[in-house]
């Protein structure tokens, strides 16, 4: 059985959504209230990412790499530069600059990565390192080129 497309609800003022896949709940509530209202956060399961991708093209995934094998995740950023030109930002408490292990997801089409401020506590966020993650996490999403009209 499969599961039914993610609904993306449609773009206000050109501003395309950022669809977060992760298995946190509290990390993407505490990212949509922080991003809040510049940009919209739509949580997306990670079987649902391929069709969010397809509703909303010119979107940003936020990838959450905690609980994601690195060959999961691998598959799935080959195939979202498959279906969009969107990019790819990957994030976690090991998504690290030169770690080996996730060179093949920037290979494959990640566009770079964000390491989650404090560890794997989402609750890391409203504290003072949490807000440089959610400053350089809105650098990302205003760069991304949007084919909507400002």
């Amino acid at each position: 059985m499969t599961a039914a497309p993610t609904p993306i609800p449609a773009e206000t003022e050109g501003q395309a959504p950022i669809l977060l896949s992760t298995s946190d709940p509290v990390f993407a509530m505490v990212l949509t209230a922080a991003l809040a209202p510049e940009f919209r956060l739509i949580r997306v399961e990670v079987d649902g990412i391929l069709d969010a991708a397809r509703n909303a093209p010119d979107s940003m995934l936020l990838l959450d790499l905690d609980d994601m094998e690195i060959s999961a995740a691998v598959r799935l950023v080959t195939k979202w530069t498959l279906v969009t030109r969107g990019p790819i930002l990957l994030t976690g408490t090991r998504a690290v600059e030169g770690d080996l292990a996730l060179e093949p997801l920037l290979l494959c089409g990640a566009a770079g990565l964000l390491q989650k401020p404090q560890g794997r506590s989402s609750a890391g966020l409203c504290a003072s390192g949490g807000s440089s993650y959610v400053e350089r996490l809105r650098q990302a999403a205003a760069a991304i080129p949007s084919s909507h009209p400002a």
